[in-house]
């Protein structure tokens, strides 16, 4: 039998561009088999009249299917990575949530 050495991994595109997406809502949706992701951007807009509110559209979506697994790893990944930002440039403070807003955590 002969001995192997480690895996080697290259990360990057190879020289292909990757799109990048902004995304500030994320909707996340579960089954038995899989987490399910689908980012987008709500986008405010003026309202029609003075007394109105304004309109919130969604922009496009880009969903992101993953193993219950790998939900839990990149769970573990983006905490510490949250960790590590907030050590070097301080806490992260949330807004106040809003009563008619999804809770956070919850």
């Amino acid at each position: 039998m002969t001995e192997q050495g480690p895996i080697r991994f290259q990360l990057g595109s190879g020289g292909v561009s990757t799109p990048t997406q902004y995304s500030n809502n994320v909707q996340i949706l579960l089954s038995s088999w899989d987490f399910t992701l689908e980012f987008s951007q709500l986008i405010l807009g003026a309202p029609e009249q003075e007394n109105q509110q304004p309109s919130i559209s969604m922009g496009a979506a880009q969903r992101i299917i993953m193993s219950p697994q790998h939900a839990k790893a990149f769970s573990m990944i983006l905490q510490q990575n949250v960790r590590q930002w907030e050590e070097q440039f301080g806490e992260i403070q949330l807004p106040p949530q809003n009563p008619n807003s999804p809770q956070i955590g919850g």
